[in-house]
């Protein structure tokens, strides 16, 4: 399993509230995301894995009423960056070129 971690909290924008429910999205850099080098198979003396870097991905967290609040006020804040660490698990990559 590829460890998909943020590597930098670009911005964090309430997207909709249903029912007391807070939902966000978010833009990160987030590693791992996309291949930048092809795995390769043959000849075997030259195989190797693919490998991953970093890319720009959206992805999404919704906050309960009764959930602690992060402070989204600070986007280069490291707990900010843990907390969305923690709270998102499906990114979309947005853009490649960085």
């Amino acid at each position: 399993m590829i460890n998909h971690e943020v590597i930098q909290v670009i911005d964090v924008e309430l997207d909709l509230i249903k029912d007391e429910v807070s939902y966000y999205i978010v833009t990160a850099m987030v590693d791992n995301m996309t291949e930048t080098l092809c795995a390769r198979y043959n000849p075997t003396d030259y195989a190797h894995p693919a490998e991953y870097g970093p890319a720009k991905c959206s992805g999404t967290f919704e906050i309960e009423p009764d959930d602690p609040k992060p402070d989204l006020s600070n986007v280069d804040s490291e707990r900010l960056r843990q907390y969305v660490q923690e709270n998102v698990c499906d990114w979309q990559v947005d853009n490649t070129d960085w």
